[in-house]
Parts: structure tokens; C-alpha cells; sequence
């Protein structure tokens, strides 16, 4: 069996509600709030080649006047970009990407595996693998600080 491309293809008398009536009755499932790309049509094409077309004019413009700066003027708004960029993404992202030595530390009363950093702190926990649960004689011994 092949997909059509359009399920009512064949069938354009049919209103929008009958249509939804059949959708509705020949389906197996229903995804809520689904996203996905839905191709334009021609002339919404046609529209934004022309939107494109101008703001690539007013660039041009706006361009041309920014040769007239001072270099100096360019560069210290060149290095703002930059710095605006990057705190931007730090902020985004929560903190700043770290490659430092961790530990794998396991609590076997918790059954969780922690993994800290160098300074003691907790990065993140897991669940313990059962692998991880079985006890053996070179198991490290848990302790706890205070």
C-alpha cells in the first residue's frame, strides 16, 4: 500500500468540516501540537523572493554608508557583536563548557551513581546499573562525610 500525498486527492467537492469528519473517523491516533514544515505555495514564494529583494537593496544602502565610518568606529562595534555573541550563548547554555577530571561515585544505599567533580561537588546522578549493584570484594566502600 502507497501513501498519497494529499488523503483527499480526487475528492474536491468535499467541505473543510466533512473532511475533518473523515480524518477524524479513519484515523488511529492523534498527535496534539505536532510541528512540521508545510512547503509554501507559488505565490507565497513569489512574496518573499520580492520582501528578500528589498531588504537586500536597503542592505546595500545601509552598507555603503557604514564605508563612510571611520575604521576604528567599525572595529570597536565589531568587537561589541563579539562579546554580546558570546555572553549571549553562555547565558543561554547556563554556565560554560568545563573539561576536568570526574569521579564515579556510588551510593549503594540510594542505589544512585553520582559523578563529581574534582572539588567534591555533584554534577549530575543516575541510577545504578545492575551491574553496578552487584557487590563484589574490589567494590569501593561508601562512606559519608559528617
Amino acid at each position: 500500500m502507497s501513501f498519497k500525498n494529499n488523503y483527499f486527492e480526487g475528492a474536491d467537492k468535499l467541505t473543510p468540516s466533512e473532511k475533518k469528519e473523515m480524518l477524524n473517523s479513519y484515523n488511529v491516533g492523534i498527535i496534539d501540537d505536532h510541528e512540521y514544515v508545510k512547503a509554501f505555495d507559488e505565490s507565497q514564494i513569489d512574496e518573499l523572493e520580492e520582501k528578500l529583494i528589498e531588504l537586500n537593496k536597503e542592505l546595500v544602502k545601509v552598507e555603503d554608508k557604514l564605508k563612510g565610518m571611520s575604521a576604528p568606529l567599525r572595529a570597536v562595534i565589531k568587537e561589541a557583536k563579539e562579546s554580546i555573541k558570546d555572553i549571549t550563548k553562555k547565558l543561554t547554555v547556563g554556565g560554560e563548557l568545563v573539561r576536568t577530571t570526574c569521579y564515579l561515585i556510588p551510593n549503594y544505599e540510594e542505589e544512585v551513581m553520582g559523578l563529581y567533580d574534582s572539588e567534591g561537588f555533584l554534577i549530575t546522578a543516575r541510577p545504578l546499573t545492575p551491574r553496578e549493584r552487584q557487590l563484589h570484594i574490589n567494590s569501593p566502600k561508601h562512606f559519608k562525610l559528617n
